[in-house]
């Protein structure tokens, strides 16, 4: 029974998931790399989602080692 007063909470319409993957994988591109691939834990279907995105972003700044991440870089923009 719920309590005196307690209203009833609204499920929204979840529109972000009704659209296609090349939609969704088109917005993730524009975040960074790692918070792309957070939003994997939103759902089985978002699960390999960041995963197809066409460019990574990475924060090379943050390496140790910088001329080990230029190397990486110079790799990975081949």
């Amino acid at each position: 029974m719920a309590a005196c007063g307690a209203q009833k909470m609204e499920v929204a319409e979840d529109r972000l998931s009704a659209l296609p993957d090349p939609i969704i994988q088109l917005i993730l591109s524009f975040l960074p790399t790692n918070e792309a691939a957070r939003t994997s834990v939103l759902s089985r279907r978002w699960l390999h989602l960041w995963t197809f995105i066409p460019n990574l972003h990475l924060e090379l700044s943050r390496c140790r080692d910088i001329h080990k991440a230029r190397r990486f870089a110079m790799v990975v923009d081949r």
